[in-house]
Protein backbone atom coordinates (compact mmCIF):
# COMPACT_ATOMS: atom_id res chain seq x y z
CA UNK A 1 0.00 0.00 0.00
CA UNK A 2 2.69 2.59 -1.21
CA UNK A 3 0.88 4.09 -3.99
CA UNK A 4 -1.93 5.70 -4.67
CA UNK A 5 -4.48 2.94 -5.84
CA UNK A 6 -2.50 -0.25 -4.84
CA UNK A 7 -4.26 -2.87 -3.96
CA UNK A 8 -2.53 -5.49 -2.21
CA UNK A 9 -4.48 -8.94 -2.61
CA UNK A 10 -3.59 -10.88 0.64
CA UNK A 11 -1.61 -7.70 2.05
CA UNK A 12 -0.35 -8.92 5.40
CA UNK A 13 -1.88 -6.98 8.72
CA UNK A 14 -5.18 -5.47 9.53
CA UNK A 15 -3.97 -2.59 11.31
CA UNK A 16 -6.27 -1.35 14.23
CA UNK A 17 -7.42 2.33 13.46
CA UNK A 18 -8.01 4.63 15.69
CA UNK A 19 -11.40 6.87 14.85
CA UNK A 20 -12.69 9.64 16.69
CA UNK A 21 -17.10 8.02 16.94
CA UNK A 22 -19.03 10.67 18.42
CA UNK A 23 -15.98 12.36 20.06
CA UNK A 24 -14.81 8.90 21.20
CA UNK A 25 -11.75 7.19 20.06
CA UNK A 26 -12.04 3.86 18.74
CA UNK A 27 -9.80 1.16 17.65
CA UNK A 28 -11.26 -1.18 14.61
CA UNK A 29 -9.04 -3.97 12.43
CA UNK A 30 -9.25 -3.10 9.26
CA UNK A 31 -8.15 -4.69 5.63
CA UNK A 32 -7.03 -1.95 4.11
CA UNK A 33 -7.44 -1.80 0.34
CA UNK A 34 -6.59 1.64 -1.03
CA UNK A 35 -5.61 5.38 0.12
CA UNK A 36 -7.79 7.68 -1.74
CA UNK A 37 -5.91 10.97 -2.04
CA UNK A 38 -7.99 14.39 -2.61
CA UNK A 39 -8.68 17.37 -1.12
CA UNK A 40 -8.91 15.24 1.93
CA UNK A 41 -6.86 11.94 2.06
CA UNK A 42 -8.46 8.84 3.19
CA UNK A 43 -7.70 5.14 3.80
CA UNK A 44 -10.25 2.71 2.17
CA UNK A 45 -10.71 -0.26 4.03
CA UNK A 46 -13.08 -3.27 5.55
CA UNK A 47 -13.49 -2.33 8.87
CA UNK A 48 -14.42 -5.60 10.97
CA UNK A 49 -16.16 -3.72 13.68
CA UNK A 50 -19.84 -4.71 14.62
CA UNK A 51 -20.97 -0.87 13.77
CA UNK A 52 -19.83 -1.41 10.24
CA UNK A 53 -19.10 -4.83 8.68
CA UNK A 54 -18.30 -3.05 5.56
CA UNK A 55 -15.90 -0.63 3.44
CA UNK A 56 -15.38 2.77 5.45
CA UNK A 57 -13.42 5.73 4.48
CA UNK A 58 -10.95 6.30 7.30
CA UNK A 59 -9.12 9.85 7.77
CA UNK A 60 -5.36 9.69 7.72
CA UNK A 61 -5.42 13.18 9.56
CA UNK A 62 -7.57 10.82 11.70
CA UNK A 63 -5.40 7.79 12.53
CA UNK A 64 -3.06 8.03 15.18
CA UNK A 65 -1.39 4.43 15.15
CA UNK A 66 -1.58 1.54 13.16
CA UNK A 67 -0.06 -2.18 14.37
CA UNK A 68 0.09 -4.64 12.11
CA UNK A 69 -1.38 -7.83 12.96
CA UNK A 70 -0.20 -11.74 12.76
CA UNK A 71 -2.90 -12.21 10.26
CA UNK A 72 -3.69 -12.09 6.22
CA UNK A 73 -7.25 -11.21 4.93
CA UNK A 74 -8.27 -11.86 1.30
CA UNK A 75 -9.01 -9.28 -0.46
CA UNK A 76 -12.68 -9.11 -1.83
CA UNK A 77 -12.60 -9.73 -5.37
CA UNK A 78 -16.31 -7.19 -6.30
CA UNK A 79 -14.46 -4.38 -5.06
CA UNK A 80 -14.57 -1.83 -7.42
CA UNK A 81 -13.15 1.61 -6.53
CA UNK A 82 -15.13 3.41 -9.26
CA UNK A 83 -17.96 2.14 -7.85
CA UNK A 84 -17.22 2.72 -4.21
CA UNK A 85 -16.50 6.35 -5.06
CA UNK A 86 -19.53 6.36 -7.24
CA UNK A 87 -21.81 6.23 -3.85
CA UNK A 88 -20.37 9.72 -2.62
CA UNK A 89 -19.31 13.01 -3.11
CA UNK A 90 -16.48 12.80 0.18
CA UNK A 91 -16.47 10.89 2.64
CA UNK A 92 -20.11 10.29 4.11
CA UNK A 93 -22.55 8.32 2.43
CA UNK A 94 -26.08 10.00 1.79
CA UNK A 95 -29.18 9.15 -0.31
CA UNK A 96 -28.05 10.32 -4.08
CA UNK A 97 -29.50 12.77 -5.57
CA UNK A 98 -29.19 14.78 -9.10
CA UNK A 99 -26.83 17.66 -8.78
CA UNK A 100 -26.35 20.11 -11.07
CA UNK A 101 -24.05 23.20 -10.77
CA UNK A 102 -23.45 26.19 -13.07
CA UNK A 103 -19.73 27.59 -13.35
CA UNK A 104 -19.19 31.67 -14.35
CA UNK A 105 -17.07 32.02 -17.77
CA UNK A 106 -14.66 33.01 -15.24
CA UNK A 107 -14.38 29.41 -13.05
CA UNK A 108 -15.10 27.45 -16.25
CA UNK A 109 -11.66 27.69 -17.24
CA UNK A 110 -10.31 25.68 -14.12
CA UNK A 111 -13.32 24.05 -13.68
CA UNK A 112 -13.22 21.88 -17.12
CA UNK A 113 -10.20 20.22 -15.57
CA UNK A 114 -11.30 18.89 -12.59
CA UNK A 115 -12.58 15.80 -11.71
CA UNK A 116 -15.70 16.95 -9.23
CA UNK A 117 -17.17 13.30 -9.36
CA UNK A 118 -15.99 10.23 -11.33
CA UNK A 119 -20.36 10.33 -13.01
CA UNK A 120 -19.70 13.73 -13.93
CA UNK A 121 -21.26 15.49 -17.57
CA UNK A 122 -19.60 18.52 -18.51
CA UNK A 123 -21.82 20.70 -20.77
CA UNK A 124 -19.92 23.87 -21.93
CA UNK A 125 -22.21 26.79 -22.60
CA UNK A 126 -22.07 29.10 -25.19
CA UNK A 127 -21.68 32.16 -22.77
CA UNK A 128 -18.51 30.44 -21.48
CA UNK A 129 -20.25 29.01 -18.50
CA UNK A 130 -19.98 25.67 -17.48
CA UNK A 131 -22.85 23.44 -16.32
CA UNK A 132 -21.88 20.02 -14.45
CA UNK A 133 -24.18 16.84 -13.76
CA UNK A 134 -24.07 13.92 -11.55
CA UNK A 135 -25.50 11.74 -9.25
CA UNK A 136 -24.56 11.79 -5.39
CA UNK A 137 -24.82 12.02 -1.86
CA UNK A 138 -22.98 14.09 0.78
CA UNK A 139 -24.53 17.17 0.49
CA UNK A 140 -22.34 18.99 2.89
CA UNK A 141 -18.99 18.20 1.45
CA UNK A 142 -20.50 19.16 -1.63
CA UNK A 143 -21.04 23.18 -0.11
CA UNK A 144 -17.51 23.09 1.51
CA UNK A 145 -16.22 22.49 -2.04
CA UNK A 146 -18.56 24.96 -3.49
CA UNK A 147 -17.35 27.61 -1.03
CA UNK A 148 -13.80 27.66 -2.79
CA UNK A 149 -15.53 28.70 -6.44
CA UNK A 150 -17.50 31.75 -4.10
CA UNK A 151 -19.80 33.56 -6.48
CA UNK A 152 -18.49 31.56 -9.59
CA UNK A 153 -20.84 28.62 -8.89
CA UNK A 154 -24.68 28.66 -9.09
CA UNK A 155 -26.54 25.62 -7.93
CA UNK A 156 -29.25 24.53 -9.65
CA UNK A 157 -30.03 21.56 -7.70
CA UNK A 158 -30.99 20.31 -5.65
CA UNK A 159 -32.56 23.12 -3.65
CA UNK A 160 -30.97 22.07 0.22
CA UNK A 161 -27.54 21.74 -1.44
CA UNK A 162 -28.81 25.16 -2.82
CA UNK A 163 -28.82 26.42 0.35
CA UNK A 164 -26.00 24.86 1.78
CA UNK A 165 -23.96 26.20 -0.28
CA UNK A 166 -24.92 29.90 -0.17
CA UNK A 167 -24.42 29.58 3.62
CA UNK A 168 -21.09 28.00 3.19
CA UNK A 169 -20.08 30.60 -0.09
CA UNK A 170 -21.73 33.75 2.42
CA UNK A 171 -22.33 33.19 6.10
CA UNK A 172 -21.64 36.80 7.27
CA UNK A 173 -20.20 38.01 3.68
CA UNK A 174 -17.39 36.03 3.03
CA UNK A 175 -16.12 35.48 -0.61
CA UNK A 176 -15.10 31.97 -1.26
CA UNK A 177 -11.57 31.38 -1.98
CA UNK A 178 -11.23 29.29 -5.14
CA UNK A 179 -7.72 29.86 -6.22
CA UNK A 180 -7.56 30.14 -10.36
CA UNK A 181 -4.78 28.78 -11.80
Amino acid sequence: MSTEGSHHDGAQGSPPVPQPWYGRRSFQIVHPYVFHYGSRNYLVAWSESERARDFRNFSLSDIERVEPLEKYFTRRRDFSLQAYAERSFGVFEEKQVNVVWKLSPKAAQDAKDFLFHPTQKLEPRKDGSLIVRFRAGELQEMAWHLATWGREVEVSSPAALRRQAEYAICPEGREGRHDSR
